[in-house]
Parts: structure tokens; C-alpha cells; sequence
């Protein structure tokens, strides 16, 4: 016999998003349930911030998210102080560790202990904590929720989608994420991948896999700069990755999906990487005059060790078609072309092909429209009780905490059921 389950209010989607969700609807003495399609909760928490769960940023603006969802998280922020999240982790006993940027952890540095602290403030509430479980199909029935399930359903007053996004899925098994999205008459916006690696062709890929570099990367399109970003650049065997450059991914997958960037139409898209930021292309001359006037026997491919990898120092030499880099003696070069390998240096052009598939990503770009929902409570506009929150909408921001922020207080407004 097929079993049928009452509740005041089911949250689908016990991530990030959900379980704040759940907790904060379960303090006004609701009765919740939490339902998890896969074996366990929050699992995605885990691998937040290298494992140690960089929960928020205490520096919170719109600046830091897509640029289709600013001007109604301007709204969100105005009335919701990033000290309403702190608040409420402070509320289930967690310690703050604050870094560089306004990057904020747990004292103890475990994502584990984030996800075990919002478990048990669930449990302890009565939250019935449901996994393992496959929607079949949810209809609006009157004023009730009815949740179709295999062996069952849950019939409920008010219902939180929570599913978040595909980042970290195979790609055949993202077609029907959003089904249960649309079949409650919502719109999903085009979706590509986000906090991603870039992919690039420029010959150097397989000569260059694993090297590492500080660096500024600059995302130019149509001539104009329109990013800038520094830190640790990787060099893959199919582009580019790091912080810097997953930084610059949503825009590289926005121009690869639409063929705009921050919304405005563009026909091309380059990639410059500053190998020696802290160094003038002036000072690199110098430099490399002063070696070969010390060490008149250095050939080319020994020049550029200690100023850059030597595998990078390879690979500018050769993308500048110069041969016999082991032999040639760097005393051969003319002055142009001293001046061309600062230059390059400086900016070296790199042109991305796209962006690796979701299952690479960390972060969702598009989903249900902001525009669709009522900002103060997270309501749909379209469907009576029923509330959105987390990566499932239109939302994405750059690595910080901006994401689990995003999370945590879209869950929170959502679950006030207001």
C-alpha cells in the first residue's frame, strides 16, 4: 500500500539553501520535511572552500554576482544585513575565523562541522530528514502541494525548491533537473557552467599541463578590458584554470552560450595573462640585458630561468617561431625581440574555445528569474506557496563565499514563509 505523508511545509533540496530553509520554517513550529534525491545531505558543503568552508564574505555587494541578477540582489541586500547570517551561525554554535578579503570560515576550519551543526539543529527541531527519494511528479491540488513519489506521497501547505543547479553533474544527466521547475510554471534562463576551467588552443596546452604561475588575467572583449584578476593561474591539458581564471569563467561561458558579455553583444574574446605583474616590461629588459651581459654563454632557453617556469619560458620563446632554444645563445637576440619577450610577458594573448562541461564546475550560471519571484519572502509570483531559493535561481557569484552567502540567505527569507 502506497503510504500518504502530511506536512505544513516539505523543502526539496537538502543543500545549502534547504537545510537553512528547514530550519528557519521549522522554528516557527511548522512541521518540515527535508527531501534529498541522493544518499546523503549537504554533501556538496563538504568540498566548499578546499573542505574548510569559506561560509560567507563579509563584504557583500551586488558587484560580486551576474550581472542579469544585480539589480534585485540591490534590493535583497538593502534589506537584509550580511549580519543576519552571521547571527544565525552564531546560533548553532559556530566559531568565526575571518581571512584575507573577507573571506569567513569556521574557526576549525571543516566544512564537516558546518554541515554537522546545520543536521543537528534540524534534527533537534523535529525536521524529518527524507533521502534517497525520486519526484515523480508535484501538483497544485486546491490549496495543497501534492508530491507524487514511487512508493507514496507527501501532501504539504507550502513547498521550498531547493534543487540547486547542475554544476558537478555528468552531462547526460542534466536534462530533467529543472522539470519539476517548469511543470510548476516557472521559466528556467539558458544555463552554462561557472567557477570553471577555460578551455583554449593555442598549441602549448600539453607542454604546459600542471605548470603554475602568479599572474594577472585579463578578460578583454571587443578590445575592451572588461575584468581583471589576480592570483594563481594553472596551465591544463586543456587551457587554463585557478582562482583568477574560474573568476573570469562565467563571463567566458556567457559569450560562448549567447555571444554577449554582461549582457552587451560581442564578436571577440581574448584572455591576457601578466606572467610578472610586480614587474614593469622596462624592469624585464633590464633584467634580461644585465644576464646576458653577465653570462655571455646562456643560450635562449636558459635566459628566462629564475624570471619565469622554464617550461613558460619555453613556450614563450617558441610562440615567438624562435628555433634552437637549447643551442642559441641568447646573446643573438636583437633588441626587438629582447622587447617582444617582455612584451609577451606582460601580455601574453591567450584565446579561449569555451568552457570545461558542468561536471568540472562549481557553480550553475541561469535559472528560475529573479524577476519571477517576490524578493521579500521568495515567493513565486505565478504559484501561491510555493518558494525558490538558492543556486535553482538566477544567481552565481564569484569564489569568496559570495555562492554558500547566496545560499544561505535565499534559504533563510524563504523559510519565514512570509
Amino acid at each position: 500500500m502506497k503510504k500518504t505523508l502530511n506536512f505544513d511545509v516539505v523543502v526539496l533540496g537538502a543543500g545549502a539553501s534547504g537545510l537553512v530553509a528547514s530550519i528557519v520554517a521549522a522554528r516557527q513550529n511548522k512541521k518540515v520535511a527535508l527531501l534529498e534525491r541522493q544518499a546523503r545531505v549537504g554533501k556538496k558543503i563538504l568540498v566548499t572552500g578546499n573542505g574548510k568552508c569559506n561560509f560567507l564574505n563579509k563584504n557583500i555587494s551586488s558587484e560580486f554576482y551576474n550581472y542579469s541578477s544585480r539589480k534585485y540582489l540591490d534590493e535583497i541586500f538593502k534589506n537584509y544585513n550580511v549580519n543576519l547570517i552571521r547571527g544565525f551561525f552564531k546560533s548553532l554554535g559556530v566559531a568565526e575565523l575571518e581571512k584575507d578579503g573577507g573571506r569567513v570560515y569556521p574557526h576549525c576550519e571543516q566544512a564537516s562541522a558546518i554541515l554537522d551543526l546545520l543536521r543537528l539543529e534540524n534534527a533537534s527541531l523535529g525536521v524529518t530528514e527524507l533521502c534517497e527519494l525520486n519526484v515523480d511528479k508535484i501538483l497544485k491540488v486546491g490549496s495543497k502541494f501534492k508530491i507524487s513519489l514511487e512508493n507514496g506521497e507527501i501532501i504539504c501547505d507550502k513547498l521550498i525548491v531547493a534543487i540547486g543547479g547542475v554544476a558537478g553533474f555528468a552531462e547526460g544527466t542534466i536534462d530533467n533537473h529543472y522539470d519539476v521547475v517548469k511543470s510548476l510554471g516557472h521559466s528556467v534562463t539558458k544555463i552554462y557552467p561557472a567557477l570553471v576551467p577555460v578551455k583554449t588552443k593555442s598549441g602549448f596546452e600539453k607542454m604546459l599541463k600542471g605548470v603554475r604561475s602568479h599572474c594577472t588575467v585579463k578578460l578583454v572583449a571587443d578590445g575592451k578590458i572588461v575584468k581583471s584578476e589576480q592570483g594563481e593561474l594553472q596551465f591544463t591539458e586543456n587551457g587554463l584554470s585557478g582562482v583568477c581564471i574560474f573568476q573570469i569563467s562565467g563571463l567566458v561561458g556567457e559569450f560562448f552560450k549567447n555571444r554577449t558579455v554582461n549582457g552587451v553583444k560581442c564578436n571577440n574574446l581574448k584572455i591576457v595573462i601578466d606572467l610578472l605583474p610586480q614587474y614593469t616590461k622596462k624592469e624585464i629588459i633590464d633584467l634580461f640585458l644585465k644576464k646576458i651581459q653577465l653570462m655571455p654563454n646562456l643560450t635562449l632557453g636558459q635566459l628566462c630561468v629564475g624570471v619565469v617556469h622554464k617550461k613558460l619560458g619555453v613556450a614563450l620563446l617558441k610562440s615567438m617561431s624562435i628555433d634552437d632554444i637549447s643551442t642559441k645563445l641568447a646573446s643573438a637576440l636583437s633588441s626587438a625581440e629582447v622587447d617582444f619577450l617582455a612584451q609577451k610577458i606582460k601580455s601574453w594573448e591567450y584565446e579561449p574555445t569555451g568552457v570545461m562541461p558542468f561536471k568540472n564546475a562549481q557553480v550553475t550560471c541561469g535559472g528560475v528569474p529573479l524577476s519571477q519571484i517576490n524578493l521579500n519572502s521568495m515567493e513565486s509570483k505565478k504559484v501561491k506557496g510555493l518558494y525558490f531559493c538558492g543556486e535553482v535561481l538566477d544567481v552565481n557569484g564569484l569564489c569568496g563565499g559570495y555562492n554558500l552567502y547566496w545560499a544561505w540567505l535565499s534559504g533563510y527569507i524563504a523559510g519565514k514563509l512570509n
